[in-house]
């Protein structure tokens, strides 16, 4: 599969976006977004990537504690129908594996970063995309 674009999405009340270019490596679309706007805009990003990868949103005893907010499973849902409308191949990722593997000072020396955390947690979505088609090398 070519991959020349990836999109990156952290699902949640407040969702973020990042759209990569793989070469040269750099953000495309980089936003915030509430549930109502992403789901809007969901099918025109959807397009403009050879890849989509989100978070793999689990709900645990811990997140029923913490909160009843279940927009991540909408915009998951929602963002697996379109990848599946549109053809465009779709992975999930835990969450901490993209933390662990593109910490915030990793995202720097790839030059793409962002002042949004949520932002920043897509980054690293579409970062470990690309790691594990062997797009991305370990470290720059």
């Amino acid at each position: 599969m070519q991959i020349d674009r990836v999109l990156g999405i952290d699902p949640g009340g407040t969702t973020g976006v990042a759209l990569l270019e793989v070469s040269p490596l750099r953000i495309i679309v980089a936003e915030e977004y509430s549930t109502v706007d992403v789901l809007e805009d969901l099918r025109s990003l959807v397009r403009q990537a050879d890849l989509v990868s989100i978070e793999r949103y689990t709900i645990s005893t811990r997140t029923l504690k913490l909160t009843r907010q279940l927009d991540a499973l909408y915009i998951i849902g929602m963002t697996t129908l379109v990848c599946h409308e549109e053809h465009v191949v779709l992975e999930l990722e835990m969450a901490v594996n993209a933390k662990n593997a593109f910490p915030d000072d990793v995202l720097k020396l790839y030059g793409v970063t962002h002042k949004s955390k949520h932002v920043r947690d897509a980054l690293r979505h579409a970062l470990l995309a690309l790691r594990r088609h062997r797009i991305l090398l370990e470290h720059v």
